[in-house]
């Protein structure tokens, strides 16, 4: 069954859902496609890590911002890190 946008419900005896590969039968193109914004998406968030790295490391030096709020930029910023590992992980690099 397709739900659109790439997603592929995997009905032969595993219940998980599938982002590359099912929809790429119908265009040789359209897999590459749909890695080439998976790549660009990484790329982009490891320079957000490193953009929330610095400004989180900054807020807590210059005591800009309270201890709970310091915090809260600190675990949102390991919260990425520990997303970005899982999708490169989930994802490697076919080629």
């Amino acid at each position: 069954m397709v739900l659109g946008g790439g997603l592929v419900w995997s009905h032969t005896g595993h219940s998980r859902v599938r982002l590359f590969g099912v929809v790429s039968l119908r265009s040789p193109h359209f897999s590459s496609g749909l890695w080439f914004f998976y790549e660009a998406s990484r790329d982009t968030a490891y320079l957000g890590i490193v953009l929330a790295t610095i400004l989180t490391v900054a807020a807590i030096i210059q005591q800009a911002v309270s201890r709970k709020v310091a915090v809260l930029m600190a675990s949102s910023t390991v919260a990425a890190i520990a997303l970005l590992w899982y999708a490169i992980s989930r994802y490697p690099n076919p080629w």
